[in-house]
């Protein structure tokens, strides 16, 4: 068994945060199948200013038809910095909207969690939560396997299931459900986008689990995948280190920081490449080239 992953699939230490952008930029219907509200009518375009996080761009904000807000947050671990984010989000806003905002968390992570987190003695913070563990895995994987055998439609929440799955509760081993999806693939039923981005999602899970070769050379054959989509070794560790730097100078608020990681990616990408890979936004990126890559 080799170490290294020099397959078709690209290398995440955390897939899900991927994943998760992925599903909020492309598929409309992902808000109301974790809040489960049907009167979405789309995202609000705006940036906020806070003092920890200049030019913030939050992207997973959506307007309701009486014109509340939603805003929605993914987390793989919880820690009380990011719950009070969190926090300053939902402030944030409702200051630009002047309406109820109702935060929510899409939760990868493991059980237990604290669902409330105390800001003083007398305020608390009290998201709804969408946790994956709390789902049952098996019992979607069995009406995955059900619908596909029987040539019977998936609704688009079940291609949600399908690409989440790893991370629901199971019976099964990571890896192993990992492997129940890619023999499913084939069999499934929907238009080019939504079989290609099932595709796209289903090849990080793989990236980040599976670690035999030969393996890896079967599940890209079931996949279909050839050298255009292939994404070599050292750029998918690349983009991980990045991440790994990009989300320690945000937890930590500070500015420099920040500036300093937009600094070193610009030495290796273009600023498009950056923001797209990073989600910053674009005009961010020139003013940091700008001002500091000389």
């Amino acid at each position: 068994m080799n170490e290294k992953n020099e397959s078709a699939f690209p290398i995440r230490c955390d897939p899900e945060d991927e994943i998760f952008v992925k599903c909020m930029s492309r598929i409309k219907e992902f808000p109301q199948y974790i809040t489960g509200y049907d009167d979405i009518e789309g995202p609000y375009e705006s940036r906020f200013i806070s003092s920890g996080y200049r030019n913030l761009n939050l992207d997973s904000v959506r307007i309701r038809s009486d014109k509340s807000s939603i805003n929605i947050e993914h987390h793989s671990s919880i820690s009380q910095e990011a719950m009070r984010r969190n926090y300053e989000y939902a402030v944030n806003v409702f200051n630009a909207t002047g309406q109820a905002v109702y935060p929510f968390i899409f939760y990868t992570g493991d059980l237990p969690v604290d669902k409330i987190t105390y800001m003083n003695q007398l305020n608390y913070f009290h998201p709804q939560w969408f946790i994956l563990k709390e789902k049952d895995g098996m019992k979607r994987l069995n009406n995955i396997k059900y619908k596909t055998d029987n040539d019977i439609d998936m609704h688009i929440f079940e291609f949600l299931d399908y690409i989440w799955l790893p991370k629901f509760k199971l019976e099964i081993t990571i890896e192993e459900c990992i492997r129940e999806l890619v023999k499913l693939y084939n069999k499934l039923s929907a238009d080019e986008f939504i079989l290609n981005f099932t595709k796209e999602c289903l090849a990080l899970w793989v990236g980040r689990y599976i670690k035999d070769q030969d393996e890896l050379k079967y599940m890209a054959r079931c996949l279909n995948m050839s050298k255009i989509e292939e994404r070599p070794f050292e750029e998918s560790l690349r983009g991980v280190i990045f991440a790994r730097k990009l989300e320690e100078a945000e937890e930590k608020g500070v500015e420099k920081n920040r500036i300093d990681f937009i600094t070193k990616a610009l030495k290796q990408m273009s600023p498009q490449e950056v923001s797209d890979l990073f989600d910053i936004p674009i005009d961010s990126i020139l003013s940091v080239q700008n001002q500091y890559s000389k």
